[in-house]
């Protein structure tokens, strides 16, 4: 004697507290986030994790986590700006451009 599917969906949700689809998305956000802090493109990992494109997958990471990937593990790009020798609280200077207008000299 076999349960139905929908018997099957009704003992996964009591016993997990997630539909199936939510159980799975969990899931592979889990898979993914070994990758993502590795730095692999997010392309990549929607890929590895069984997403047809990186969109998809990052609407299904935000709406497992509550932001983007690129949010949650922000690359070398976003990294803070530099520390002066004397602290946190020392700015490092910038460099000024010349205007490439001559008058402006």
């Amino acid at each position: 004697m076999g349960a139905g599917a929908r018997t099957l969906a009704r003992l996964f949700t009591a016993e997990t507290g997630l539909t199936f689809g939510q159980w799975r998305e969990r899931s592979r956000m889990q898979s993914a986030m070994p990758y993502l802090a590795a730095g692999l493109p997010v392309e990549a990992v929607a890929r590895k994790v069984g997403y047809a494109s990186a969109s998809s997958f990052t609407a299904a990471f935000r709406r497992v986590v509550g932001i983007t990937p690129r949010a949650y593990f922000p690359g070398p790009d976003t990294a803070p700006p530099p520390v002066g020798e004397n602290g946190p609280h020392e700015s490092v200077p910038r460099r000024r451009h010349r205007a490439a207008h001559p008058e402006a000299r």
